[in-house]
């Protein structure tokens, strides 16, 4: 906001909000918490697009989308696990062991990952 305040709260998680993300487009904006859930928002009308609940077993680290497509996210949780969400569907692409940290590469073909 210009003004330095708040232009909209987003309410749908239980816990706090332990990380956020722009789509590329600006167009939706993830968050993940310390309900173990994942929240997809329409960044400019604040409506909840998709609501993934349970997406990880333990706390919600990070969300991040893909710098190249709007419709994919990865997410790490406190639980060690990397996994990848077509936003779309809220159905889980891929998972992976051993993570604690995530960044896509700029052409959003490849994901690195710091180990726990």
């Amino acid at each position: 906001a210009r003004t330095g305040k708040a232009e909209q709260a987003m309410k749908g998680h239980v816990f706090r909000v332990s990380s956020v993300s722009f789509s590329a487009d600006g167009m939706r904006l993830a968050s993940g918490s310390f309900d173990n859930s994942i929240r997809v928002w329409d960044a400019i009308t604040g409506l909840l697009l998709r609501a993934i609940d349970d997406a990880h077993g333990r706390h919600v680290r990070r969300v991040q989308f893909s710098p190249t497509d709007s419709r994919r996210l990865a997410s790490v949780g406190y639980d060690g696990t990397l996994k990848q969400w077509d936003v779309d569907s809220g159905e889980r692409r891929s998972r992976a062991e051993g993570s604690t940290f995530s960044v896509f590469s700029p052409d959003g073909r490849m994901i690195a990952t710091r180990g726990v």
